[in-house]
């Protein structure tokens, strides 16, 4: 059987606190943006280390200090809220980050519209959220939406576009649809080459996924090709010896070796395994 694909985790563009030309306006309340921005920057630090109960602990005051000094309209609060939500995903309290996350979206919308990209990125979020949480009828729906609009606002080579199309893809192969995903990613592929170049993080993780999706489907010499590639771009982002780098090597020897012993059983006479036994 071919092996599972590997865990995908999605996450919130979290950094991106906008501070815009207002960085040390005082508020009136003597808060700053500055100190709310670094309190910000520390709780997205404890999210990308994995320490999602520190980023909880460090958010949710930043975020109503944020509504208190800057209203709940306000794009800093919106962000700072934005990531809180998402601390509260990856820590599976999947209740408060979801109904976090529509409130989220919905304030973007009203404030900013259907297709600001601030509001495009909650969207994405709340897909991905959806995605984490298991409700793959949601993410779908949601993927669908927001990368149509990416596409089309923002050019379907543009990175957000790229990660929503993927989202989309994965969302179809995790719902039980490999097959389904196999032509997105291909043409997200396609797109990322051109954009962004073959040796680039991004491009390289969509080439994983499409490698993963045809060793679902038992598409083994796609698989074996597309992970021999990918470790080769990735050996030239990341260096030689590269533990991703290593694993990659190894899956796509693994499948090899599976692959030629399909070969081999599929021309072996019949009757062989029992001559070969004594039978």
């Amino acid at each position: 059987m071919p092996p599972p694909r590997r865990q995908r985790t999605h996450y919130l563009t979290g950094s991106l606190f906008l501070l815009e030309a207002r960085l040390h306006e005082e508020e009136r309340n003597g808060t700053t943006r500055a100190a709310l921005h670094a309190r910000n920057a520390l709780g997205v630090g404890h999210y990308d280390a994995d320490r999602f109960a520190e980023a909880v602990a460090v958010l949710e005051p930043v975020v109503e200090e944020c509504r208190q000094v800057l209203g709940g309209t306000d794009p800093d609060t919106l962000v700072a809220v934005g990531n809180l939500a998402m601390a509260y995903i990856a820590l599976e309290r999947w209740e408060q980050g979801l109904g976090l996350l529509a409130e989220n979206v919905a304030a973007r919308e009203r404030a900013f519209g259907e297709v600001d990209p601030l509001t495009m990125t909650a969207r994405h979020a709340q897909a991905t959220a959806f995605q984490m949480a298991g409700r793959l009828p949601e993410a779908l729906a949601t993927f669908s939406t927001v990368a149509a609009q990416r596409s089309r606002v923002l050019g379907p080579a543009h990175p957000d576009a790229l990660a929503s199309r993927v989202g989309l893809a994965l969302a179809r192969a995790d719902s039980g649809d490999p097959a389904a995903a196999v032509p997105g990613l291909a043409s997200a592929l396609q797109d990322a080459e051109q954009s962004v170049g073959p040796h680039t993080v991004s491009t390289v993780t969509i080439r994983i996924h499409l490698a993963d999706c045809h060793t679902e489907l038992g598409n083994l010499d796609d698989a074996v090709d597309g992970l021999a590639r990918a470790a080769a771009d990735c050996e030239t982002v990341l260096g030689a010896g590269a533990p991703l780098v290593l694993t990659l090597q190894r899956e796509a020897s693994a499948l090899q070796t599976a692959q030629l012993r399909q070969e081999r059983d599929a021309v072996r006479p019949a009757g062989a395994a029992s001559e070969a036994t004594g039978r």
